[in-house]
């Protein structure tokens, strides 16, 4: 062992002389020195205790290494093997190479480190490097300890810059310790060592060689692929599924082909290549996985007939839904499957064009998992909504925003339901207040303690337009299945909203509808303003415009069941918009998974979950009543200070409402616009305006004058209501201000709820850090009209939805 430190420590031919008390031991060693070595940094003699420690710390950090190895080639054994003999290695070359090298080794993992686990492994080498430069003799122990921590933290280097960044790091903190280890030895081991290296670069340079050949052979074929992949895709989207199948079987064709020359056997060594073996195994593996992929895609596509999924005289063929779950399955077991293998061979040693193109296949291929999921889900789920294991009775509740609630709209006429075997049937319309409200009997809320403490306030069993009086359809649906039975005497399964948005969607689908008896047709473009304006002004008289709204629902209901709906994307892309904005809601007391499932997709309603971070949603209340919340718009500006570090919030919210209608047009309205029930002059607009927050109210003013807020706590949050008084062509300013804690976090997040009124809020938020934080837009999700600048973040522009914003941070 000694002669493996000692390293060649006399010239060829010489003898070594005899010890004496004149030639101290470390002349000796000095000879093989390079010239200029200081005499601090000279090794003296390798005892025995020192040599027993460098090589249990080379045993030691080898077997680490091994264990968790780095990725160099994806070869699991060979990976293992390399991060052994180079943990090993370094180990061994560090006890003999210069002390200023050793801290070039161990400082990248310590300035590189993201995490507690990062820091743990690179704060111990540093300190032992420290402390063996800082001796006044070079000790080989101190040089192998503090390499054999050093080489765990170069091995396992987060990903950072462009690919190959930290392979780069850390050759270039690992380079320096063996060239001086290398100087440093005689010469007949240093010609050994040179020797090695250059054979083992010449057998790389032959292997990756033979992949760039490969690789220039099948990268276009891949690439053509992906393109074919990507383009099947985007047909099945369309319903265009004899496109899509066209389109898998040239990708199927490509990626075979690829496949074949990827897996010949002269290709095969270069996956012991490191950084070399990598790329060829992304390239072996994304050809075959995307080959099985097309090939089951082109399989299971000849069974998917999205025909069958279609509306014919009001019936929905729930036999195709059976037919088409098996297909569904495979192709999106087959999709995951491709996304495993793509994410498997995903390594920051990926080099261009191949890595970005895997990145960006694999992106494309994730973002569309959720839909196949949604979609296999949907054929489970779906049928039992409309009646395969019994009929279904559902209550649909149409709402106007232009006296709004707090869910949306003020519930004027209502309908039941039944679906039965997909079949569907409009069973009876009515107007809450005549139909509902004046039916005798009491009516009450079986379990009023379930329901918020405002929304019992509004009576529902005695004013039916007010079930809609709380943010949470599920609560709302709860109610009117409860109420509705005690009314008409009718169970239902389920409930549905809808508002006069919905109703124009539906017309997209369906064409124009001529309402019988009245000379008046609607069609997708006037119905919406039709409904929430221009009909109280032809129909001043509520029973006129009661019969008019029901024969308008029916003739809808007719024109829907009456149209032939072949594909579903008419459907989808109709709906979609007015599902996003909660126009459209649909609710089932079925089992869990049809919860479940209409969650998912948009349709249950639900108000938005506070999981942390910041929360606000403004809330208003037409509390005339009147229609004159067509005329209202308003504008929200949320503006926080927040201290990652602490997570302490103050905040201002700025909510500013204006009556839109011209003071000269009330007087030639009907009164049911433009009147109240509390003696306001006539075209005034009285707004019940609600905060919604985690953190607590520290003051409120209405332009400027402190005022006093009601207090309840609603679904987990804090809700801060006041009453303000909108004259004609005026506006008023709301300004909230709150102040609280929220978990620390170096991500930003704020929820913002909706209410689906006639307009859309105008929103902005200004976000301000602690000067010593700046944000990264880099770690942000995507969010329209976000600017940074240092510690303030700013974002601006309509919110018609619910939506979550994600801001990055970072201390400087």
């Amino acid at each position: 062992m000694v002669g493996i430190f000692e390293f060649d420590r006399w010239p060829r031919g010489a003898k070594p002389m005899a010890s004496s008390s004149l030639s101290p031991p470390l002349a000796v060693d000095d000879a093989t020195e390079p010239r200029g070595t200081p005499a601090s940094d000279r090794r003296g003699p390798a005892q025995n205790w020192e040599l027993v420690v460098v090589a249990v710390a080379a045993v030691a950090t080898a077997i680490i290494a091994a264990v968790e190895p780095g990725v160099a080639t994806g070869l699991p054994a060979a990976d293992a093997l390399y991060s052994a003999l180079l943990a090993a290695g370094v180990t061994v070359a560090a006890s003999i190479a210069a002390r200023w090298t050793w801290l070039v080794l161990a400082t990248p993992p310590l300035f590189l480190a993201v995490s507690s686990a990062d820091l743990a492994l690179a704060v111990p080498g540093v300190v032992v490097v420290l402390a063996g430069i800082a001796l006044d003799r070079h000790l080989r122990v101190f040089g192998a300890m503090g390499a054999a921590l050093a080489v765990q933290g170069l091995l396992h280097l987060p990903d950072r810059g462009p690919a190959m960044t930290t392979a780069l790091v850390a050759v270039v903190a690992v380079a320096p310790v063996l060239i001086s280890a290398v100087v440093r030895t005689g010469p007949v081991i240093r010609r050994w060592i040179i020797a090695a290296a250059a054979g083992a670069a010449a057998l790389a340079v032959v292997f990756t060689g033979l992949l760039g050949a490969a690789a220039f052979a099948s990268q276009q074929v891949i690439n053509d692929g992906i393109d074919d992949a990507r383009a099947a895709f985007a047909s099945l989207k369309q319903g265009d599924v004899d496109t899509a199948v066209e389109r898998f079987e040239r990708a199927s064709v490509s990626f075979a082909t690829a496949q074949e020359k990827l897996g010949a056997w002269w290709v095969a060594p270069s996956r012991l290549v490191p950084v070399v073996g990598v790329n060829s195994r992304a390239l072996e593996v994304s050809a075959e996985m995307g080959a099985d992929l097309a090939s089951t895609a082109v399989e299971t596509g000849a069974a998917f007939d999205f025909d069958r999924l279609s509306i014919e005289g009001g019936t929905v063929d729930l036999a195709a839904f059976a037919e088409l779950d098996e297909p569904t399955r495979v192709a999106v077991a087959a999709l995951a499957h491709l996304s495993d293998g793509l994410a498997e061979v995903a390594s920051p040693m990926l080099l261009p064009p191949l890595g970005p193109a895997l990145a960006d296949f694999r992106a494309e291929i994730d973002q569309a998992l959720p839909t196949a999921d949604l979609a296999v889900e949907a054929l489970e789920v779906v049928p039992p909504l409309l009646g395969s294991e019994g009929p279904r009775t559902y209550f649909l509740i149409f709402g106007s925003p232009a006296e709004s609630r707090e869910l949306g709209g003020f519930m004027g006429n209502f309908a039941e339901i039944l679906v039965d075997d997909g079949h569907i049937e409009l069973v009876t319309t009515g107007r809450a207040s005549n139909d509902l409200n004046d039916r005798p009997g009491e009516k009450t809320l079986t379990n009023p303690e379930d329901y918020p403490t405002r929304y019992l306030a509004y009576q529902q069993g005695t004013f039916f337009q007010n079930l809609t009086g709380t943010p949470d359809f599920p609560t709302v649906a709860a109610a009117a299945a409860d109420l509705y039975p005690q009314a008409q005497g009718s169970q239902v399964d389920g409930v549905i909203y809808m508002d006069p948005f919905s109703l124009a969607a539906v017309l997209e689908i369906t064409g124009p509808v001529t309402v019988p008896g009245y000379e008046v047709e609607l069609d997708s473009t006037n119905a919406a303003d039709f409904l929430l304006n221009t009909q109280y002004v032809l129909f001043p008289e509520t029973g006129e415009r009661s019969d008019f709204l029901e024969a308008l629902i029916e003739a809808t209901f007719d024109a829907f069941t009456q149209t032939d709906i072949s594909e579903p994307s008419v459907v989808l892309d109709a709906l979609g918009p007015v599902v996003a904005e909660d126009r459209l809601l649909v609710y089932s007391f079925g089992d869990e998974s049809e919860e479940a499932f209409l969650s998912r997709v948009g349709l249950a309603g639900e108000f938005p979950a506070f999981d942390g971070g910041e929360f606000i949603a403004v809330n208003t209340v037409n509390s005339g009543p009147n229609k004159l919340d067509y005329y209202l718009q308003r504008d929200v500006d949320y503006n926080t200070t927040y201290d990652p570090g602490t997570g302490a919030v103050t905040a201002e919210v700025t909510v500013t409402l204006r009556n839109g209608i011209d003071p000269a047009e009330v007087a030639s309205l009907p009164e049911v616009v433009v009147a109240n029930y509390h003696g306001l002059p006539e075209g005034t607009n009285e707004q019940l305006v609600s905060i919604y927050t985690p953190l607590a109210l520290q003051s409120l003013t209405i332009d400027g004058e402190s005022v006093s807020a009601e207090h309840q706590v609603e679904y987990g949050l804090n809700r801060y209501l006041s009453r303000v008084e909108l004259a004609p062509g005026s506006e008023q300013v709301l300004v909230f201000v709150i102040q609280g804690w929220i978990e620390p976090s170096e991500t930003y997040a704020l929820t913002v709820g909706t209410q689906p009124l006639v307009r859309p809020d105008e929103f902005s938020l200004t976000v301000t850090l602690p000067s010593d934080w700046e944000f990264e837009p880099g770690q942000s999700n995507e969010v329209e009209g976000v600017t940074f600048e240092g510690n303030i973040a700013v974002v601006a522009g309509p919110v018609a939805s619910d939506t979550t914003l994600s801001l990055g941070v970072h201390r400087r």
